[in-house]
């Protein structure tokens, strides 16, 4: 996403054709990277592209980051990891679904703690092994003991090509937001149809709350309760807190952010902030991670607050994505 914006800077608009022309070379230098830190046996390096953290109840973090390219690092391709210790060591924890081949790599995704653990609806890119450039985008939701497919015909044919879709967030237990350049698409993985279309556009990210589901940039834009999908007026307080932290990191790209239980976490170029009932904290200020700019937090970039107090950000910095942590203390890139 910060290729696509610096690539469209001088633009009124952002087109699907800027999409297809910045994401696919975006990805495969994601894949190209990636092989080469596995080649020298650098398995830190290989976590190196975070789609989602999770922090679970135990203290652990969960990231669903890239797929371990080509099974060098396991004998399957993992997709989400564990770390006990504040994210110093991982180990792999769900896999890629075995019915897809070699050449495929993780595109986007979501986690979240199901009935049976951690589980993840995710956006794979499967290329053709018969290495004639064609490729496939194939969206599933996947367990520890299980996966399914889900049927994107509907989806691709309203969008025009399967190029266009390029993120998926869930939103209740039956319901996932399929998020294309122009569009965000509510579908119904038990009758796996579309069932809501919203207002998108390459600015916005979606957040999903205790019981309510934001469409949001400069400010919300839609709001709907997350388990009717009925749609609501966004409560006040949190209206202004959005607008704040978009006027906080800069103005021009909505920051990540979070929410944890009744708290939603937001880290911007100014510091990290908490809004929870009604009010918003500021946690502490940035020195090394604001260093980066306001570019470098982006919304589509994953944050959480661990067990102790302790926060997880990914930034867009030097030729790739950085994991830190934060403490009252120190800023620490992982």
């Amino acid at each position: 996403m910060e290729k696509l914006f610096t690539y469209t800077i001088d633009q009124d608009e952002i087109t699907d054709e800027d999409v297809d022309a910045v994401c696919t070379a975006q990805i495969e230098g994601h894949i190209f990277e990636m092989v080469d830190a596995v080649a020298v046996g650098d398995k830190k390096k290989a976590l190196d592209y975070y789609y989602d953290l999770l922090a679970g109840d135990s203290g652990e973090i969960y990231a669903l980051t890239d797929n371990d390219y080509y099974g060098e690092l396991t004998e399957q391709h993992a997709i989400v990891w564990k770390s006990a210790d504040q994210c110093d060591t991982w180990e792999s924890v769900l896999f890629q679904p075995d019915d897809l081949n070699e050449e495929s790599s993780l595109f986007a995704g979501d986690l979240r703690e199901g009935p049976s653990g951690i589980e993840a609806v995710v956006i794979i890119q499967e290329d053709d092994p018969n290495g004639n450039g064609s490729y496939t985008n194939r969206v599933y939701q996947v367990s520890a003991d299980s996966f399914v497919e889900y049927n994107m015909d509907e989806v691709y044919a309203l969008l025009g090509s399967q190029d266009h879709l390029f993120n998926v967030k869930y939103v209740n237990n039956h319901v996932i937001a399929l998020i294309a350049a122009e569009t965000c698409l509510l579908y119904d993985t038990d009758t796996q149809e579309i069932i809501k279309e919203l207002p998108y556009d390459l600015t916005m990210g979606c957040l999903l709350t205790q019981d309510q589901f934001l469409i949001l940039g400069k400010e919300i834009s839609a709001c709907l309760d997350a388990d009717t999908l009925e749609e609501q007026a966004p409560d006040p307080g949190l209206q202004e807190f959005v607008r704040t932290m978009f006027a906080s990191n800069g103005n021009d790209v909505f920051p990540p952010m979070q929410a944890q239980d009744d708290t939603i976490i937001c880290v911007t170029a100014t510091g990290i902030y908490e809004y929870c009932a009604g009010e918003t904290k500021q946690i502490r200020q940035l020195s090394s991670v604001a260093a980066f700019g306001d570019h470098a937090l982006n919304g589509l970039l994953p944050v959480c607050r661990g067990q102790e107090n302790e926060y997880y950000v990914c930034i867009f910095g030097g030729t790739g994505m950085n994991l830190w942590k934060i403490d009252s203390d120190t800023e620490e890139m992982k």
